[in-house]
């Protein structure tokens, strides 16, 4: 997650929500005495105090995009359909030159038939024939008629007829599907009178006991109607991924520099998930797990018998295993890459001690007047925060500077 402050991609762990809704690193806190300023407040009120100078411009200056796109595309889509038109336009012309070619070939054929300096003699001579001659009239004009002159002359005007016959269909087009629309996305703008009458939209239902957030803004949980099964939610498309398994999950862990999601069971099955797919799968072995952790490449598990035991993450190797004799049954843990801090409590005190995984030793301890409920956060890699009731108030002890 990034820290409002300076930036700076941190680990949830190192980060504080502020009361204004900021989260910020946890050094930004401890590095202030009494309060802390914060600079994104005050970023914001500037940019306020700027778009109240000049709300015209300010609100030019955030369409300016949208006009550039609107213009843009007015001059593809002039581009696109007088594309369109010519490419119609050089197919009805070279149409009407095939047609041209075809009849003159046709045309000129026919024509050559016709000798009109033969017909012009015949129908001269024909004034000598005697009109009481009627075979030599007939024989006349049956040869004239074998000629088909007549015909000939109509297949040739038949090239008249042709016609450009525009459509009087009007075009049935959607301008707004077909150019685009303008509106807003995402976000709305509520009217405060609306606002009391907006119900909230249900989403899905997943375990509250234990959630995660990738990276990539997913939330992961159990079901919660089918503890065995995953549930990977995404707020951005709304899709939610439910992978099936065959145990009850009982602890969750997601790891934040790959996204690899960690799952145990109650059958104390391993599964290693990345982008929704199974990678890796492994046993533990079958012991009651009174705390286990995620720290960094390192699976730590606490049993009901104190033993610790520290597993690679992705194929279940023991990396080491510790049984650390107190004072008394461990009650609490909270594990760090290379200590672990150990809590016991009696009827007064309660205890805090942290072994060192390097030399096996416990080497801090600290007792402390017993608060009514005890708190005990892991706040990064190396701190913690815990509660200790004096004078009826509790205050925040930070660690042992681990």
């Amino acid at each position: 997650m990034i820290c409002d402050h300076c930036s700076c991609n941190q680990e949830d762990l190192f980060l504080f929500s502020l009361p204004c809704g900021y989260l910020v690193c946890h050094e930004h806190i401890i590095s202030q005495d009494n309060s802390f300023e914060c600079f994104s407040i005050l970023n914001l009120c500037d940019h306020v105090d700027s778009i109240k100078q000049d709300i015209g411009s300010y609100l030019k200056d955030c369409l300016s995009s949208v006009n550039s796109k609107i213009d843009l595309k007015r001059e593809t889509l002039k581009a696109h359909f007088n594309k369109i038109i010519d490419d119609h336009y050089e197919s009805l012309r070279s149409q009407v030159e095939e047609h041209e070619s075809k009849y003159t070939d046709t045309i000129k054929q026919d024509l050559n038939q016709i000798d009109t300096k033969k017909i012009r003699d015949e129908i001269q001579n024909q004034n000598q024939i005697e009109p009481t001659d009627f075979n030599a009239l007939n024989k006349f004009l049956t040869d004239l008629k074998t000629k088909n002159l007549d015909q000939n002359l109509q297949q040739m005007e038949q090239f008249q007829n042709f016609d450009f016959y525009q459509s009087e269909k009007e075009p049935d087009l959607d301008i707004s599907e077909l150019f685009g629309s303008f509106s807003q996305n995402d976000t709305q703008m509520v009217d405060e009178k609306s606002k009391s009458s907006d119900q909230p939209k249900f989403i899905c239902k997943v375990g509250l006991a234990k959630f995660e957030e990738l990276s990539n803004g997913q939330i992961v949980s159990k079901s919660f109607s089918k503890p065995s099964n995953l549930v990977i939610y995404d707020p951005q498309s709304g899709r939610i991924k439910e992978i099936a398994g065959k145990s009850s999950i009982k602890f969750l862990f997601t790891k934040e520099d790959t996204d690899e999601i960690i799952v145990v069971d109650d059958e104390f099955n391993v599964r290693i998930f990345l982008d929704g797919k199974c990678l890796n799968s492994y046993n533990l072995i079958k012991k009651g797990i009174r705390r286990t952790d995620l720290v960094e490449d390192k699976l730590f598990i606490l049993t009901d018998d104190s033993f610790f035991t520290i597993f690679n993450y992705f194929n279940g190797q023991i990396i080491n295993q510790y049984r650390i004799e107190w004072k008394s049954s461990i009650q609490e843990a909270l594990f760090f890459y290379n200590f672990i801090l150990i809590t016991y409590q009696s009827k007064k005190y309660f205890y805090l001690a942290l072994f060192n995984l390097n030399t096996g030793k416990i080497e801090k301890e600290e007792k402390m007047i017993r608060p009514h409920r005890l708190i005990l956060e892991k706040l990064n890699r190396n701190k913690f925060a815990t509660n200790s009731s004096e004078r009826g108030q509790l205050l925040p002890i930070i660690g042992f500077g681990i």
